[in-house]
């Protein structure tokens, strides 16, 4: 019960946010506004309403700025999980569930094994959380999403995992004690996540020397480009990666990365996966 009030008024707060944010945008539409008039009051040539003319360029520049801003949604914000799950029961979003699922156990067949201790970034709706709990000694999940994590606890809960710990968390940020678990997950959370290079290393640094992490990112591809201009009608920035890059960013930060797979419905993909580990030097 605790948990529960806990969620609703994390999630209380977040629609207070987002009606701020729009009253914000609200007074940036009026003020154009209002100066789209004042500017009309003044004949054409007017040396008045040139200078006009200029202030309400810049102005006009800097509200397309301050409206980008208030268009996304931070990536905690605006989740809903039934909603997220009515997509994967239709026909393209279980198609894109399929392909994914495919390369993210593929992966983890590889490096998980019963005596682990996992920790999941981003559990969402859990999909990955129940079937990883079962084959794994100790996991954490974690979520930035009260309205996720609470759906997440939900499902645990009913297959009888209820040692398995939810908790918020966001993402670049201390996801806790160094060296604490042997392998970290994180799909579909990073999609969002700006610093990608500071959310990487929170996920390396709770592993122990030898421990292993898989991850997917959006891919720099046409599939990867579709998606993240669909995602701007749900108010959602994506960020995009090849396979070099996220190499690179991997090996910068002290991973040896292992593996490298795509999942989607084109031969690019829609996401890269990566799996990588922490050496023991």
């Amino acid at each position: 019960m605790e948990r529960e009030e806990a969620a609703l008024e994390a999630a209380n707060k977040q629609n207070t946010t987002m009606a701020e944010d729009l009253r914000k945008a609200e007074v940036v539409r009026d003020s154009l506004e209002g100066q789209d008039q004042l500017i009309g009051s003044y004949s054409e040539g007017h040396d008045m309403r040139a200078r006009l003319e200029a202030l309400n360029l810049l102005g006009k520049l800097a509200a397309l700025k301050d409206a980008r801003q208030l268009w996304f949604l931070p990536n905690y914000a605006g989740w809903k999980p039934n909603l997220y799950e009515g997509f994967f029961g239709t026909l393209l979003g279980a198609a894109l569930r399929t392909r994914e699922e495919a390369s993210i156990y593929g992966l983890l067949g590889d490096v998980l094994k019963l005596s682990h201790s996992v920790l999941e970034v981003g559990c969402g709706t859990g999909n990955y959380t129940v079937p990883v709990a079962h084959s794994c000694a100790r996991m954490v999940a974690v979520d930035a999403s009260p309205e996720m994590l609470l759906y997440t606890r939900g499902r645990l809960d009913r297959e009888g995992l209820r040692s398995v710990e939810t908790r918020l968390e966001r993402l670049p940020g201390r996801l806790g004690p160094e060296r604490s678990f042997d392998g970290t997950l994180a799909v579909g959370v990073l999609n969002y996540v700006q610093n990608l290079e500071g959310a990487l290393r929170s996920l390396t640094s709770v592993l122990r020397p030898g421990g292993w992490t898989v991850f997917n990112v959006p891919a720099r591809t046409a599939e990867g480009r579709i998606y993240a201009l669909a995602e701007i009608a749900n108010r959602r920035r994506i960020y995009l990666y090849s396979v070099p890059e996220i190499v690179k960013l991997s090996q910068r930060i002290g991973l040896r990365v292992e593996a490298t797979a795509t999942a989607g419905l084109s031969r690019g993909g829609i996401t890269v996966v990566v799996s990588a580990t922490k050496p023991h030097s």
